[in-house]
This record gives C-alpha cells, sequence and structure tokens, in this order.
C-alpha cells in the first residue's frame, strides 16, 4: 500500500536513479492520493507515452529495488508494459493505453496537470473526469 508520504518517497528514488528526463501520467488512486481524494493506494498506474522515456523508467523503478513482478495472470496486466513489485506495493506501467480499455488521447495529455517535478521526473495527475473512465 501506498500512503502520499509514501508516493512522494519512491517517486524521489525513481527520479535520483533516471538517467534523462522523463514525464509520466498519473492515473487512478496514486493521483486521487495526491488530490486528497484517497488516503492510500495498493498500486500506482502511470502512463508512459514514449518508449525512451519508458526504458529510462524501467531502469530507474529496477534500480530502486522494486523487482519486474512475474507472476501475473489477470488479463488487464497484459496490456502493461511492465509490473514491479516491493513488498505489497505496485507500480504499473503502461504504454498509450490501459487494459486494450483507454487510449491515453493528445486531449487527456491536455487535461493532465503537472503535479511535481522531482530531479528529472516530472509527474503530470490525470484530470478527474479522466480518471473516472
Amino acid at each position: 500500500m501506498f500512503d502520499k508520504n509514501d508516493l512522494e518517497s519512491w517517486i524521489s528514488a525513481v527520479a535520483k536513479k533516471l538517467e534523462r528526463e522523463c514525464s509520466v501520467y498519473m492515473i487512478g488512486g496514486g493521483a486521487m492520493s495526491f488530490r486528497g481524494l484517497k488516503t492510500a493506494t495498493k498500486d500506482v498506474d502511470l502512463i508512459a507515452t514514449d518508449k525512451k522515456e519508458f526504458e529510462a523508467l524501467d531502469n530507474a523503478i529496477l534500480s530502486a529495488g522494486f523487482a519486474r513482478a512475474t507472476d501475473l495472470e489477470d488479463e488487464f496486466y497484459l496490456t502493461a508494459l511492465s509490473v514491479y513489485e516491493k513488498g505489497d506495493s505496485r507500480i504499473d506501467v503502461f504504454l498509450n493505453e490501459v487494459g486494450k480499455m483507454l487510449k491515453f488521447s493528445s486531449n487527456m495529455k491536455k487535461r493532465a496537470s503537472l503535479f511535481k517535478e522531482y530531479d528529472k521526473l516530472k509527474i503530470f495527475l490525470a484530470s478527474n473526469e479522466d480518471i473516472f473512465l
């Protein structure tokens, strides 16, 4: 589980490991936690919109102590580029499409707001309306 402090902590740790600048879009419970709409979330869902940024993020997440999950049975996770675990916490990273149900469009990017910059990592929060979708 991630509460707001846990989210800040792991994002800072990952950002310090990045070798290049990256921007990611947070949807779901993580974004809701940062907005104060939820106290904690069991996982963090991130959308990368560029393959090279995903590769840099992948290396940084692994360097920050998360392990790539390999035992995934739910079909939803088949669309994730990677799923990471550390203890009871999980990070799901998608590339432009989430669960074959949601394409992260250019309009969704425009509606997202920059939450914070951590070293080389910019975290954008999807709009509440897009999270609801």
